[in-house]
């Protein structure tokens, strides 16, 4: 597996922050028992976690919350290792969506496994950064709007009139289906999963564990 964290793992007591030890995520159990013992940890629930650094995936230490076990950084880099590139484009969005919907950064592990476990309950459309572009695949893939398309199929191709009607098209379209743009392009949430990613409901079904196939 791709590590995907580095965590620092320590006794969370002053003095026993000079035993701290690092270890990469995803690891083994013995790897985890044996980072622990090397931080003087007594009682691996009270040892406390800490994500210095992400290596790769759309997961950034700001939506890591304080206070997560060791268990469960490792059970999420776990399942992150495994995404694939679409996958991964798909939880970027809904990572973005829960956080503009809510104005906080932190987001609780079990909603990012919940999120990684129904990336297919997204569209996504790579290399769509604005509404112009996204205007213009909502046209050719005729989800416009009747009434605009109308008046878009007797515009001159590339005019200005005809770029701004795509824009704004576009702007209605994304701000009634909450979608977002991200590093990879647009993407564009399930209604029924919107809920869950707006913040207004918790998930329903138990969060994937470690071993999770894209």
């Amino acid at each position: 597996m791709d590590k995907v964290f580095r965590v620092q793992v320590s006794e969370g007591t002053q003095e026993a922050c000079r035993y701290a030890t690092q270890l990469d995520l995803p690891a083994s159990l013995g790897e985890c028992l044996k980072a622990q013992k090397r931080a003087h940890v007594s009682d691996p629930f009270q040892a406390q976690t800490e994500v210095v650094e992400v290596y790769q995936g759309p997961v950034t230490t700001e939506m890591l919350e304080s206070g997560n076990t060791l268990s469960n950084l490792n059970t999420l880099a776990a399942v992150l290792s495994q995404l694939d590139n679409t996958q991964e484009f798909a939880l970027e969005g809904m990572l973005k969506i829960r956080q503009e919907a809510t104005g906080v950064q932190e987001i609780p592990v079990s909603d990012i496994l919940h999120m990684a476990d129904n990336t297919d309950r997204c569209m996504v459309a790579a290399h769509i950064w604005d509404h112009l572009a996204l205007g213009h695949l909502l046209y050719e893939t005729e989800l416009m709007p009747e009434s605009a398309a109308r008046l878009l199929d007797v515009t001159k191709a590339g005019s200005e009139y005809q770029n701004e009607l795509l824009t704004v098209c576009a702007r209605q379209w994304q701000r009634e289906t909450k979608g977002v743009f991200v590093s990879q392009g647009y993407v564009e949430p399930d209604p029924e999963f919107l809920p869950f990613l707006l913040g207004q409901e918790q998930e329903q079904e138990e969060s994937p564990q470690m071993g999770m196939s894209p």
